[in-house]
């Protein structure tokens, strides 16, 4: 019989041909990822794919508390049960590995939380909303919202017109800030559009990096830095800095008007919570090479982008993808994988043979700094 790798070779290989095939019927020069694990029904609730410290991929469906094995030729191998967050109705909004598949950092009901296969621990509260998480060689990154929780080392949030943090790292027990961002605003301003506009400006994708860096990216407009341990930008990617909205991209005034009426039937606080943003940056991760993969939209469509970080070139390639919300990525031997955050919203692999022989173009309006 053939070994198990041969198999996993001819697998690939006819993947490789399948997404090459697919592409050209698509947008001219697109990629079409290939669906993967699609012998596991699609449970409801969230998932999450990563790779651990031998760079081998793994899905996390989080309603199962079960991590499955993401093998050679895309299916699933025997999953790896984890212990349940011992709260009703906590929904996992964010996840990521500690480099072993049996311990994963999660965020729920706004809390932190390390699950294994015996048991969950809930972990140092923040004085900040999680929003975002990852897990590099440096130890746990989180990114937050600048609105204080009352939880946590941090006496307090930020006074107003004082810069909030974006993104803190775990040191000991204490939750120390490693960058920071916009100005927060005042009382006056929270039920009205600069706590919207200030909210989308905070909100951040993360990714680990090498040498114990994160890749801090802005979800709603084109920006992504390469963050040392000590908070220190090494790199940034700064493209274009609109926030288009929904509803027909409506201007900010637009919304106010609405938050104002919304105001008069639900209250100022929840009025004052509406996001219309949309999406600019869904997902990244960084291959073992260096490189970082990005996935973002335009009006056009959705694309990757490819930074490779010893040419300093960033290049770009139309995604056959229609699901357009957020992802969580993974760098893995046999390609590059990507979870839409609902386990029915989707999963897809791109093979490095594919990734390798695309019509990558550069990326001009992507500034590297």
């Amino acid at each position: 019989m053939p070994s198990t790798r041969l198999l996993q070779v001819f697998f690939l290989v006819l993947a490789s041909g399948a997404a090459l095939a697919r592409t050209a019927e698509g947008e001219k020069g697109a990629l079409t990822p290939i669906p993967f694990g699609s012998e596991v029904e699609a449970a409801d609730g969230p998932q999450f794919v990563a790779a651990d410290a031998k760079n081998r991929p793994y899905l996390f469906l989080a309603s199962l508390s079960q991590v499955f094995p993401v093998l050679g030729d895309g299916s699933f191998g025997e999953p790896i049960a984890l212990a349940a967050i011992p709260e009703p109705d906590a929904v996992v909004r964010a996840a990521a590995m500690e480099g072993d598949a049996r311990i994963w950092v999660l965020l729920a009901r706004g809390r932190l939380w390390r699950a294994t296969v015996d048991e969950v621990k809930r972990m140092p509260d923040l004085a900040f909303r999680p929003d975002s998480l990852a897990v590099s060689g440096a130890g746990i990154a989180v990114g937050v919202l600048p609105f204080g929780t009352g939880k946590g080392a941090l006496a307090a949030p930020p006074r107003a017109g004082r810069s909030a943090p974006l993104l803190f790292g775990l040191s000991g027990d204490r939750w120390e800030p490693r960058l920071f961002g916009e100005a927060v605003p005042g009382r006056e301003e929270v039920e009205g559009v600069s706590y919207v506009e200030l909210n989308q400006r905070s909100s951040l994708e993360l990714a680990a990096g090498a040498k114990g860096r994160t890749w801090v990216a802005n979800r709603y407009f084109y920006l992504a830095r390469s963050v040392s341990p000590a908070g220190k930008v090494l790199v940034t990617l700064r493209g274009d800095a609109t926030i288009r909205q929904k509803a027909d991209d409506e201007s900010l005034d637009e919304i106010a008007g609405r938050i104002a009426g919304e105001r008069e039937r639900v209250g100022p606080r929840m009025a004052a919570l509406a996001n219309t943003g949309v999406n600019a940056i869904l997902g990244l991760a960084e291959a073992r090479d260096g490189r970082l993969y990005l996935v973002g939209q335009e009006r056009g469509g959705r694309f990757l982008d490819r930074f490779d970080p010893v040419r300093l070139r960033v290049e770009r390639v139309p995604l056959a993808l229609e699901y357009a919300g957020r992802l969580t990525m993974a760098a893995g031997p046999e390609g590059l994988y990507l979870a839409g955050f609902g386990a029915q919203s989707g999963r897809w692999w791109l093979p490095w043979e594919t990734l390798e022989t695309a019509a990558w173009k550069p990326a001009p309006s992507i500034a590297i700094e």
